[in-house]
């Protein structure tokens, strides 16, 4: 993907790095918030801890005007994990939208939109 991006994209600065280094990765080139975070991690498949430290990363990385878009499988939301992170993004962000099923998406699909990162204590 990332030399896809870079090839045919080539005004994009496209940076392959792990998402738990979000921060760092941004320092790194001087940039202190992103516009935008678009994520295509196996959510589903992370423990809470992973879930909740590259959540904080993003919503860190968003500051308060931000977005943070991810999206899951229909059909892995039986597993335990998938219904955790959608918690857990409710609780991590102060708006969670949700898009409508993509059924032509094989296999079928959805969007979190997610804004504003919540206080934390």
């Amino acid at each position: 993907m990332v030399e896809y991006l870079r090839r045919t994209r080539p005004a994009l600065e496209v940076v392959q790095g792990n998402a738990a280094d979000l921060g760092t990765l941004l320092a790194d080139r001087g940039i202190s918030a992103a516009d935008a975070v678009i994520c295509g991690l196996p959510w589903a498949l992370f423990d809470d801890a992973t879930q909740t430290r590259l959540l904080g990363e993003i919503s860190r990385a968003i500051g308060d005007t931000g977005a943070f878009t991810t999206f899951a499988y229909l059909h892995g939301m039986t597993l335990t994990a998938a219904r955790r992170f959608r918690r857990t993004l409710r609780t991590t962000f102060d708006e969670v939208l949700v898009s409508a099923t993509v059924w032509r998406n094989l296999p079928p699909a959805f969007v979190y939109v997610c804004r504003r990162p919540r206080a934390t204590a």
